[in-house]
Formats: C-alpha cells, structure tokens, sequence
C-alpha cells in the first residue's frame, strides 16, 4: 500500500502544471524503473501491478501541450 503512494506521488508531480515539479517527476520516475528493471524478479512484481497505470500516466502528460517541454523524459520513461 504504501509503494502505492509514491508512485501515486510520483505520477501527481508528472503531471503538475509548474515545468520544475513537472521535471523532478518525470526524472524521480525514470530513476525508479531503472532501479526497478535491474532486478527482474521484482520488475516483474512491479510491473504487474503499476505497468498501465504508469503508461496510462505518461501518454497523458505526453499528449498534454502544458507539458511539452518534458517530451524527451516521457518517451524515455515509454521506452
């Protein structure tokens, strides 16, 4: 539960208006998957649980023209 909320955390500052809260989302989030990905058994735990909810997240803010200047992190955090 409690894993839950930081990345409900996370996902809220991705999607904040302000570009520099916005920002340190989207590099908090690239950071915790790439910890994440360098253990496979719990990547597959995490990813089971917060995949769509993480893509869903990011295709928002990429599709949002407010949140233009962080294109390059959200196709990487995509990736």
């Amino acid at each position: 539960m409690q894993f839950r909320t930081v990345i409900m955390t996370i996902l809220f500052a991705m999607e904040h208006v302000k570009p520099e809260l916005m920002e340190l989302g989207l590099e908090a989030m690239q950071a915790l998957l790439e910890i994440i990905s360098s253990e496979p058994r719990i990547a597959t735990m995490f990813y089971s649980q917060f995949y769509t909810r993480i893509l869903s997240g990011t295709i928002r803010v990429l599709t949002d023209y407010q949140h233009m200047s962080g294109f390059y992190l959200q196709a990487t955090i995509i990736k």
